[in-house]
């Protein structure tokens, strides 16, 4: 009888144990296969982003002779160079959203909050220029450019690497439209 017992319990335990196996085996295959469909699903999210369209806005550069009327047109030569990107869109500049809010001679992140707040943009573009030689002649002025890139939902803001010094308005657009390329690419890779 006991030997009975024995063998029973033996193999009540040796059953148990292949049907614990296989249940452990589905729940494995089942983890697999969720683990596959969430690398998928990562796969697609990355490339929706990495295919996205970013907005961008550009705002008037920062020029403390802006009033004048001899500075270069630098927001119309981003403007071209940056729509030049397919994945790029550039905003018309929302004035009337703009109504109190300080956008003139802004370069820096601190003052963009209040900007992304009022109008809904992926990224920020500034600029600076400052005149070096004054001659009262747009096309002969000289002049030096800086660009910033600001990030509105990480709150990155990185300085561009093209930058201008003592070129004159011919050259500035000259510049702009050959490294367009690179541009875009700071512009991208700001996230």
């Amino acid at each position: 009888m006991k030997i009975f017992l024995y063998l029973s319990i033996l193999l009540f335990l040796l059953s148990c144990k292949d049907s614990g196996n296989e249940a452990i085996s589905k729940n494995v295959a089942a983890i697999k296969q969720e683990k596959a469909s969430i690398s998928k699903i990562d796969k697609i999210h990355n490339s929706l982003l990495e295919n996205a369209k970013l907005t961008v806005l550009i705002l008037p550069p920062y020029d403390l002779i802006a009033n004048r009327g001899i500075s270069p047109n630098i927001s119309k030569y981003l403007e071209i160079e940056i729509s030049a990107d397919t994945n790029l869109t550039v905003l018309n500049f929302p004035h009337k959203k703009l109504h109190n809010v300080a956008y003139q001679n802004v370069f820096d992140k601190k003052y963009c909050k209040t900007i992304a707040d009022k109008v809904k943009t992926d990224v920020i573009v500034m600029s600076k220029l400052e005149q070096m030689t004054e001659t009262g002649q747009m096309n002969l002025d000289r002049w030096n450019l800086s660009i910033k890139i600001y990030n509105s939902k990480t709150g990155v803001q990185k300085n561009s690497s093209i930058t201008a010094h003592g070129l004159t308005n011919d050259e500035i657009k000259l510049l702009l439209s050959s490294k367009q390329n690179i541009l875009s690419t700071e512009i991208k890779n700001n996230r």
